[in-house]
């Protein structure tokens, strides 16, 4: 696992800090958990889930190195049809 650790991707053109990074690369050819915690009590709203979407598009870059960007997006939304 991952802590506070500043991720790249240059696929993307993305760039952030997720609080924590569970992955295994050897379950379904990769697969990871991404969280970043809130502390607040108000709710939360779309940027927050964009942000989290961002991460997981930046671990998804890490993951599936070589895969096109539709197959990265594909795996983050959850469609798992591998080619």
């Amino acid at each position: 696992f991952f802590i506070e650790q500043n991720l790249f991707s240059y696929t993307f053109n993305l760039r952030g800090t997720p609080d924590l990074i569970l992955e295994n690369k050897h379950i379904n050819n990769g697969c990871a958990i991404v969280v970043d915690w809130k502390t607040y009590k108000k709710p939360l709203g779309k940027i927050n889930d964009a942000q989290v979407i961002s991460y997981s598009l930046i671990e998804a870059d890490r993951l599936f190195v070589g895969k096109s960007f539709s197959q990265k997006v594909k795996k983050v939304i959850g469609i798992c049809d591998d080619e």
